[in-house]
């Protein structure tokens, strides 16, 4: 939308669109008024006379089908396809999703949030999923001209409530480690990569045998692997911070030369974890991991939970600041490590301690006097 002024007290009012074709059209129109605040109010109540391009006939959930499809050409991940097309079946299923998607307004919306935490009980996170989704598609809309405005702008979401984070004590990792032995190699060696590594499922699932340097004890993550609806996905990983070579501990290099000459006893697989000589899936790992820990009578643990809990032991040793051990978690920026770790990261950092040390050996004996004579 634009405003020109032809003269004094006269101005030209444009307004853009694009049809129903996907051709850019254009209306005008010539008012006289006093300013151009005043122009700029005819302008409003100008754009406002005119229809949105959008078909009459689209519905919510084709304008959302849309920018999945749209999100899919441009390389999205089968794991976030896979997520959007099941909030789109959920739209559908309540009923918001079959709306005319031109007409669909913000109290609307607002209702359909008191409706997903009423009676469907949903967690805010999961409603926070559902309208992200939802205004992402209105914005693809408002940006090839289909639509001026957004239903979802300024709509209220519940509050998150952190996820809370379970790990194993100091003491139930040495039973851990203790009744470890006892597993399957295959399991063994997922379960020392997340609790000593801080390898992610995926992460840890998609190594192949030739990710492995037995002679510098190092593992390069290059890929990450997962089952979609029965079928095997394999990926970069998340991040390109997460795509690393890191040092291994001995004792898992160990295991692992032992787990690679029994797989090739039996199996060709070139896969790192197997199950019956193929890759293992990743629902089959996690019910393992979860029946084995349970068995231990401790805390209940997942697979990922190993995972959260290498970050709590580097923090917990007090060697390494935040800025390490996110390097270690190969987490994108150190924002999302204090983001995830709070609360097990709510005692000092191994920097701040040195900087409180510092200050204490040169000010705390004699006060400000010892602070001056150590100029």
């Amino acid at each position: 939308m634009a405003i020109r002024q032809l003269g004094k007290n006269k101005y030209q009012l444009i307004v853009d669109y694009y049809d129903d074709e996907g051709k850019r059209r254009k209306h005008t129109k010539v008012v006289t008024c006093k300013g151009k605040k005043a122009a700029k109010d005819l302008l409003d109540e100008f754009a406002d006379s005119w229809k949105d391009a959008m078909p009459e006939e689209m519905t919510v959930g084709q304008l959302v089908q849309d920018y999945i499809d749209s999100r899919e050409t441009k390389g999205a991940k089968a794991h976030t396809i896979r997520g959007y097309n099941n909030i789109r079946r959920r739209l559908d299923d309540n009923g918001i999703g079959k709306r005319a998607a031109r007409s669909l307004t913000t109290y609307q919306v607002e209702r359909y949030i008191v409706s997903m935490i009423k009676k469907e009980k949903l967690n805010p996170k999961t409603v926070k999923n559902r309208i992200s989704l939802l205004k992402s598609a209105y914005k693809m809309a408002i940006k090839s001209k289909l639509l001026r405005d957004n239903p979802c702008e300024g709509v209220e979401l519940p509050k998150l409530k952190k996820a809370e984070i379970n790990i194993l004590m100091e003491d139930e990792v040495d039973l851990f480690m203790q009744k470890l032995v006892e597993q399957d190699l295959d399991i063994r060696v997922l379960c020392e990569l997340a609790l000593f590594c801080g390898l992610r499922r995926g992460e840890a699932l998609g190594l192949r045998i030739k990710d492995v340097d037995i002679d510098k004890g190092e593992i390069r993550v290059r890929e990450v692997r997962y089952f979609i609806e029965g079928r095997m996905v394999i990926e970069e990983p998340k991040t390109e911070k997460s795509k690393s070579t890191f040092s291994c501990p001995r004792f898992i290099i160990n295991d692992i030369v032992q787990l690679i000459a029994e797989h090739a006893r039996h199996s060709d697989c070139d896969y790192l974890i197997q199950y019956v000589g193929e890759p293992m899936k990743p629902d089959y790992a996690s019910r393992k991991v979860i029946s084995f820990i349970d068995s231990l009578e401790m805390s209940h643990v997942t697979l990922h939970g190993l995972r959260h809990t290498f970050a709590s032991m580097l923090n917990a040793s007090g060697d390494y600041d935040i800025a390490e051990i996110s390097t270690a978690m190969r987490h994108s920026n150190i924002t999302t490590t204090m983001n995830i770790y709070v609360d097990v990261f709510a005692g000092a950092t191994r920097s701040s301690k040195r900087i409180s040390g510092a200050f204490d050996e040169k000010y705390g004996k004699n006060g400000a006097q010892n602070g001056a004579s150590a100029k």
